[in-house]
């Protein structure tokens, strides 16, 4: 059967389509706008992420809150916004305070804020730039009656971690010791009891730090064993090589290689203890003297870590060179037991009670007290290491290094 269309329903579409086209044109409105939103919300995080960044890098160099608002306010400026350079209202939108991180140190940082006239003066500690950025902008198609515009913000906290570093470096005699002492003097008594090397050669030879090598010891010792008798017996007290004083050497300078490739400006000072402590370098940015100085120090004396704790602190703290807004951080290396007053747990704890301070410990070969100094490092709320070897002692140096924190954003 063939079906005849029916003419009376010619032309219905258009009035159903007359009826849709409003609300396809709100549709399309809001399609458009709210892509047009998602694009000014991308612009203003990024503008807002790169004001605070600036912030906080500001806060470091220049240790001041003006420089780091000034440099806030003029990134904000060099980018755009719905096609216009953002403005911040710095009295308004920026904001100081202090960030901590939850969770032992692994979790998200919180940020409380300052009073900013007494971070300026020095009463309140800051290490956080906060920068909000809003801007009311016109909506490209105005379909809904009495929305004209909408309220385009972000938020971001520069979280400024750069550090003050204090590294105190055990001289005591024992650092003058071979690598392996036990492998050493093994070899020694090896040679004597097969008659290749008489008594009291055999016994200056494993006498302590102030060992002397006759060139028959010497020649009879093979590889690294032999350089170390060699610079010993040529009186290179200095870090004969293949000493633990020479692997330290090593490790620090691995320690601030990193350091250097670092974004942040982290000042390094060093104080050095044997039966006294001393600080030998000041803070400085320019590592080149620490590593000249470690290399040339000659080791001696007793083990007074304590001291070594105390002469660092105000090189960090105190002194004209230490910065406001930087963390403090201590990094301490003994190969031995602490054998003068004071006691460095104690030291510790009492530093706590007056200074915000990180406390990190290396124990270094078996004879190091490590109950001592991993209760130094609770007390420091730092972490403990031991190495048994060079390599080791080169791998923790650049671990401590590679996890100082950096800048974040929140």
């Amino acid at each position: 059967m063939k079906l005849i269309p029916n003419s009376n329903r010619k032309g219905a579409v258009l009035p159903f389509f007359a009826l849709l086209l409003p609300i396809i044109f709100l549709l399309c409105g809001l399609a458009i706008n709210t892509a047009h939103l998602q694009l000014l919300k991308t612009e203003m995080k990024i503008s807002t992420d790169a004001a605070a960044h600036a912030g906080g890098r500001a806060m470091s160099i220049f240790q001041n809150t003006q420089d780091a608002i000034d440099w806030a306010e003029f990134v904000a400026s060099q980018n755009q916004v719905g096609g216009q350079p953002l403005q911040i209202d710095v009295q308004q939108y920026v904001d100081f305070g202090f960030s901590n991180r939850s969770g032992n140190g692994i979790g998200r940082y919180s940020f409380s804020e300052r009073n900013r006239a007494a971070v300026d003066s020095g009463a309140a500690q800051a290490n956080s730039i906060q920068v909000i950025g809003h801007r009311n902008i016109p909506l490209v198609i105005r379909a809904i009656p009495n929305i004209s515009s909408v309220d385009v913000s972000a938020r971001a906290v520069a979280t400024q971690v750069d550090r003050d570093i204090a590294l105190v470096l055990d001289r005591s005699g024992s650092m003058l010791e071979y690598k392996d002492q036990d492998a050493l003097e093994d070899e020694i008594r090896n040679d004597y009891y097969n008659y290749r090397i008489g008594y009291w050669e055999a016994v200056d030879a494993i006498r302590g730090p102030y060992r002397s090598f006759s060139r028959n010891v010497m020649n009879n010792l093979n590889g690294d064993m032999y350089e170390y008798a060699y610079d010993v017996r040529n009186r290179w007290w200095k870090g004969p090589r293949h000493s633990r004083w020479h692997q330290l050497d090593e490790a620090v300078d691995a320690f601030l290689d990193v350091l250097d490739d670092t974004d942040q400006e982290e000042l390094v000072s060093v104080a050095t203890f044997s039966s006294s402590a001393r600080l030998d370098q000041a803070l400085t940015l320019d590592y080149d003297p620490i590593r000249t100085m470690v290399g040339d120090t000659d080791p001696s004396g007793s083990t007074a870590i304590g001291q070594g704790i105390q002469e660092a602190v105000p090189s960090i703290m105190t002194a004209a060179s230490a910065r406001p807004f930087a963390a403090k951080t201590i990094v301490i290396l003994t190969d031995g037991i602490n054998n003068r007053n004071p006691n460095p747990v104690t030291v510790t704890q009492n530093l706590m009670q007056q200074y915000n301070i990180t406390i990190h410990t290396v124990t270094f070969t078996s004879g190091a007290d490590q109950t001592a100094m991993e209760d130094v490092a609770d007390a420091g709320f730092g972490t403990h290491y031991h190495a048994n070897t060079g390599n080791e002692l080169i791998d923790i140096f650049e671990e401590i290094a590679n996890n100082l924190p950096t800048i974040l954003s929140e």
